[in-house]
């Protein structure tokens, strides 16, 4: 896999024969899926997080315009508007 940056034995496919030896990597498949795995659960962490900060600020916004005054009830829909956004993502 020329070009690519991966955790991986050398020689590639060591693993899987007998008859070559591993000069480094031995174990790399086992560290590799946790890998892989944890940077996409901490991408979705993120996602959650920013998504659940994005709802709270237009919350908080649109409660600090109702106690001002501005603009009337059914205008200011944007939580609920954006709540049901984020769940889609």
């Amino acid at each position: 896999q020329a070009g690519s940056c991966w955790i991986t034995e050398y020689p590639s496919g060591c693993d899987l024969d007998d008859n070559v030896k591993c000069i480094r990597g031995e174990g790399a498949r086992t560290l590799s899926r946790p890998a892989v795995q944890g940077s996409i659960g901490l991408a979705f962490i993120i996602i959650i997080i920013s998504m659940g900060y994005i709802i709270t600020k237009v919350h908080n916004t649109e409660r600090r315009l109702k106690r001002y005054g501005h603009g009337s009830h059914q205008n200011l829909s944007f939580a609920r508007s954006a709540r049901n956004q984020a769940s889609l993502y």
